[in-house]
């Protein structure tokens, strides 16, 4: 599997939630014009016909293909022709890792509790009431 599919799949195309899914699935059609991925050979053969398709257009001089995280700035600060980004001490910052598995599982995570705080701060208990019966409901099916 290419590394970062399947977090993507898992916490963005396969959604647990049925009203979600169904947003998910027309958001993702309205954005790229095809059906929603659902399996990881979908996904994948996507990907690879998305791949050939930017090759076969794009100039090979104008084409970076890059491996975010693993490439680092180096890479990517080079084709852009500019210099890697440096902290207060000199030394390169690191490269962020916000398009994770585990940072949009903690993103979700945070959205849900905003969302129960506002339900809660609204007068609405009964709403934070199933919230939270939900997340449980969630964690318990997840295992």
């Amino acid at each position: 599997m290419h590394p970062g599919l399947r977090g993507l799949l898992v916490t963005t195309f396969i959604p647990l939630d049925r009203k979600m899914a169904r947003m998910s699935a027309l958001m993702f059609q309205k954005a790229h014009g095809a059906p929603l991925l659902t399996s990881e050979q979908q996904a994948v053969a996507a990907f690879d016909d998305h791949t050939a398709a930017v090759r076969a257009h794009v100039p090979a001089d104008r084409l970076l293909v890059y491996r975010v995280g693993p490439d680092g700035w180096g890479p990517l600060c080079a084709f852009l022709g500019v210099p890697e980004p440096r902290g207060a001490d000199g030394a390169v910052m690191p490269f962020p890792r916000v398009n994770e598995r585990d940072a949009f599982i903690a993103m979700r995570r945070r959205i849900e509790t905003l969302a129960l705080a506002l339900a809660v701060g609204s007068g609405a208990a009964a709403v934070a009431a199933v919230a939270v019966a939900a997340r449980f409901a969630w964690r318990a099916l997840r295992g």
